[in-house]
């Protein structure tokens, strides 16, 4: 790719992708504590889905992946239905592994 080449969109693109990537601060994944920034989000989150409202949203998405799969007559709306109401049952505990232990590359 030759830079001359480029239009002043693409090259403002290339910009802020190179501020956006060189601005950042770095993010390690480390315990859970108050000094960190995401910490009252990661208290409300899984305050709320271990809680009645996760179990209360994860009864939602069946019955409502239930009721599609009756009117189009297929499993599949259940089947996304209960497959999404799994990923939410188990987000918290997913949340903390990644907050605690970090992804594993």
């Amino acid at each position: 790719m030759n830079i001359r080449n480029l239009n002043g969109r693409q090259l403002l693109l290339i910009c802020v992708a190179a501020v956006c990537t060189v601005g950042t601060s770095s993010a390690f994944a480390g315990t859970i504590d108050s000094s960190d920034n995401f910490y009252p989000l990661y208290q409300w989150v899984n305050a709320n889905l271990s809680g009645g409202l996760g179990t209360s949203i994860c009864l939602g998405m069946t019955a409502l992946g239930a009721f599609g799969g009756m009117v189009k007559n297929s499993p599949i709306p259940l089947l996304s239905g209960i497959g999404a109401a799994i990923g939410l049952h188990y987000a918290p505990q997913v949340i903390t592994s990644l907050m605690t232990s970090g992804a594993v590359f």
